[in-house]
């Protein structure tokens, strides 16, 4: 008998998603929506989230809506602040050259979310409206890699396990979402920042870091009532998510709650601290549990559970290590003091 998968309350589901995705409607990129398609189908993908760079008709002919198990989304991805803004679920044109603050406005104006892009090497911090930030951005690592390194390597070993060995974190990236989720609710998501342009051969040897190989490294799980754009929206903009590196393993099963006996929160929601609070974090399999506190780990187990009564308020979110390899980041459950 196949052991049960652990579960979220209130019959809500986990759903594998991609965000930060490039096409043919940007200029770096030749990928077809047919071949992101198939790459969703293969890989089993729920919602993907396109961010081609904006505009108009990247925004009015994106791929949106419902196709074969995938839901897509349109979003656009605007350079700004030496990164960029990920503006997601957009419906109109937004001129790129406005303003940070003004860009960030735009994209509130249609119901959209703005996230931070590429952080690693933004610089316009003082605008504080944004939902959130990637923390994780696949592309990040590849330039963050020595070139040279990449190529050589990429003579000798297939695809998949080049990839594996350019993840590491940005722990910078960490450190100041962190920071900010101690003001403020502050959403972290992983990105893929996916094109299918790299060519290590030239063109008619095609490429490394097609989109299935890309989208079996790096996924955002919403969790979230049902498949539709309301929901997969409402719960990225709670926080009630989490970032995974899945190329070490399939994540569904990872649950992360909160409850004081009467009521049960879930990542990204926000209650009132009180000595009653118990955590507790739930693993689809074997793997390190790391629980942090304000920004600071604060317990460490090697079991599929760990259960923790909360002594005081603040900021809990969880990373969990499979053989000592980065593997699933959840979004913080907030306990504020008064």
């Amino acid at each position: 008998m196949a052991e049960e998968v652990p579960s979220w309350p209130g019959g809500l589901k986990d759903y594998r998603g991609i965000i930060h995705c490039h096409s043919h409607l940007s200029h770096d990129s030749r990928g077809t929506f047919e071949e992101i398609q198939r790459a969703c189908e293969r890989v089993g993908v729920d919602f993907l989230i396109m961010t081609d760079h904006i505009t108009p008709v990247s925004v009015e002919n994106g791929l949106r809506g419902k196709r074969g198990r995938t839901l897509f989304l349109v979003g656009a991805e605007f350079s700004k602040g030496g990164g960029s803004i990920l503006g997601l679920d957009l419906r109109e044109y937004i001129n790129a050259k406005l303003s940070t603050e003004n860009v960030v406005s735009g994209i509130h104006g249609q119901r959209g979310l703005a996230f931070i892009g590429h952080a690693e090497v933004f610089t316009d911090w003082h605008v504080s409206e944004f939902d959130g930030m990637e923390v994780y951005n696949t592309h990040a690592n590849a330039k963050l890699s020595n070139k040279a390194w990449l190529v050589t390597k990429a003579l000798f070993v297939p695809p998949g396990t080049l990839f594996r060995s350019m993840i590491s974190l940005h722990r910078p990236n960490f450190q100041r979402w962190d920071a900010i989720t101690q003001q403020r609710r502050f959403v972290g998501i992983f990105g893929n920042d996916a094109h299918q342009n790299i060519h290590i051969f030239g063109p008619r040897a095609g490429y490394i870091g097609t989109y299935e190989q890309l989208f079996k490294i790096t996924t955002t799980h919403v969790i979230a009532p049902k498949l539709d754009q309301e929901s997969v929206m409402s719960a990225l903009k709670a926080g009630h998510c989490y970032g995974a590196l899945e190329v070490w393993g399939d994540t569904t099963g990872f649950v992360f709650t909160a409850t004081d006996g009467s009521s049960t929160a879930i990542m990204g929601d926000e209650a009132k601290f009180s000595p009653n609070w118990t955590l507790q974090v739930t693993l689809p399999d074997g793997a390190q549990i790391r629980l942090i506190h304000d920004g600071v780990e604060m317990e460490r187990t090697d079991l599929n559970t760990l259960i923790y009564r909360v002594s005081a308020p603040g900021v809990y979110r969880v990373e969990v290590w499979r053989r000592g390899r980065p593997w699933i980041f959840s979004n913080p459950i907030y306990l504020r003091g008064e």
